[in-house]
């Protein structure tokens, strides 16, 4: 069994990486500090990204690789482990000269362990977070010695093949950048020293970067004025002590929720979210705000946020003196309210929902529209791992990302027109679904996904109220 990480070693481990990173930030004084960060976004399903993970793991340059995954497929087949049972990727771990981390939350399954047994066998040390809170982070942080060489991997994705050949997704690589390298490493040594360990019999020796691998540079002062990528952790709610983790009593807390809500507030004129639900009040008054001030809203969202004619999450929302009142965000699908309450307003929000019918429950999660983003006036993105619930903000580790469109103006455009391919899909196959089901043809249960408006849905979803498309298809 491994050694809980020590506050000493932890300090001496964070005052060794800032003392290198605060380095790289000012070694050339006549270059801005952002120069060295190269960006960019790759997404599922067009874009294969496991064999890219894969080489930054092969690359010989980084010495630390730190994983925090909510979900994480061990295959020969993927790409990601292809990496990590290289002959030459094992000699380096073997040899000391690449040291992994994981801290691997799976679901608490007999799945989840043989999970970490494999890949504690592959010489990657693993931790979980011992809590009825759980870690949904899906990032990894490579690095080599001297710190000169990094890159942040983040997005929407758990590292699955499943999830690169099905599901709508974005991960962003962040190469060289210092202040969101410093982020995501302040969160995951947040999260690795309260964490418990993994305990199997491939159990390797605990290792941390030592003294004598660096050279002592003097610290400098770190410049928080120029921000174009930023990141923001709920961890920031909570107080931890090992796994006992309790929220703040003394903050207004809703770290994630309020940035959200503080920057919809902000926009001016556009709004383009692809979001897995929305069940948050705050989020959803800010939004209504918005559409009060004449902001065009765009909502793409995911199969499971549709609810039917019959459904109970098509009762009235209820009533809130306080908007950050769990009770006001739980169990309310503020996605249909908001169809719904500016139906028949000019300038409405459209809300379309990647629909793809099937009668097995399970299959609702094949074509997941599984991004978390937002485009605001066409100038800022924000991307991560939260659901905009009040579930996702006190149940689980999650991030947030802001990029800046006038310092990464190709990012922009590239998730602009990711959303704009996804708020279009199939929308040519639609008419012919609606006159199949005017008939008593039968159909497949199962179709090529389509954004469709909840009136198309009710429309072919039920033939009459009573009509279930089920009884209907094959």
């Amino acid at each position: 069994m491994q050694t809980q990480l020590t506050a000493g070693r932890y300090l001496t481990l964070k005052k060794i990486f800032w003392t290198f990173l605060s380095a790289a930030l000012f070694a050339t004084a006549s270059q801005s500090i952002w120069a060295k960060s190269t960006p960019y976004v790759l997404f599922h399903p067009y874009d294969k990204t496991l064999s890219r993970i894969g080489s930054y793991i092969e690359d010989p340059v980084y010495s630390y690789v730190d994983i925090a995954m909510y979900s994480f497929e061990v295959d020969e087949n993927n790409a990601v482990i292809k990496a990590f049972l290289s002959p030459e990727t094992q000699a380096r771990i073997k040899s000391g000269l690449l040291k992994p981390r994981m801290i691997f939350q799976g679901y608490g399954t007999v799945l989840a362990t043989k999970v970490s047994v494999r890949l504690e066998k592959m010489g990657i040390q693993v931790r979980w977070l011992k809590s009825s809170r759980q870690v949904h982070h899906k990032f990894g942080i490579l690095y080599n010695r001297d710190f000169s060489k990094k890159v942040v991997i983040t997005g929407s994705a758990n590292w699955n093949r499943s999830s690169e050949a099905n599901y709508d997704e974005n991960i962003l690589f962040i190469e060289n950048s210092d202040h969101v390298t410093k982020e995501f490493f302040d969160e995951f040594e947040l999260l690795w020293r309260n964490c418990t360990d993994f305990e199997s019999e491939f159990d390797s020796v605990e290792w941390e970067p030592e003294a004598s691998d660096i050279t002592a540079i003097s610290p400098v002062n770190y410049s928080q004025e120029l921000q174009p990528l930023d990141g923001f952790f709920n961890s920031q709610n909570f107080n931890f002590s090992g796994p006992t983790i309790h929220a703040k009593p003394d903050i207004e807390g809703y770290t994630l929720t309020r940035e959200i809500v503080k920057t919809i507030d902000n926009a001016k004129s556009e709004l383009l979210i692809a979001t897995t639900r929305i069940r948050s009040l705050p989020i959803y008054n800010a939004l209504m705000r918005a559409h009060s001030r004449g902001v065009e809203i765009k909502i793409i969202s995911n199969q499971t946020e549709y609810p039917s004619i019959i459904s109970s999450m098509r009762k009235d929302m209820p009533l809130c003196e306080d908007e950050f009142d769990k009770t006001c965000s739980t169990n309310v699908n503020h996605l249909y309210f908001l169809d719904k309450n500016t139906k028949n307003e000019p300038n409405s929000i459209a809300l379309r929902i990647k629909y793809f019918f099937s009668k097995s429950d399970s299959a609702n999660l094949i074509h997941q529209m599984h991004h978390k983003y937002f485009i605001i006036d066409r100038s800022t993105v924000y991307t991560g791992t939260f659901n905009w619930s009040y579930s996702a903000e006190y149940n689980y580790m999650e991030n947030i990302l802001r990029i800046d469109g006038g310092t990464y103006p190709t990012l922009v455009k590239k998730y602009t027109a990711n959303f704009n391919k996804i708020w279009k899909q199939g929308r040519d196959q639609l008419r012919s679904l609606q006159e199949i089901i005017k008939t008593d043809t039968r159909l497949e249960c199962s179709f090529t996904p389509i954004a469709m408006t909840l009136d198309e849905i009710d429309d072919v979803f039920y033939k009459t109220e009573k009509k279930y498309l089920g009884e209907l298809c094959l």
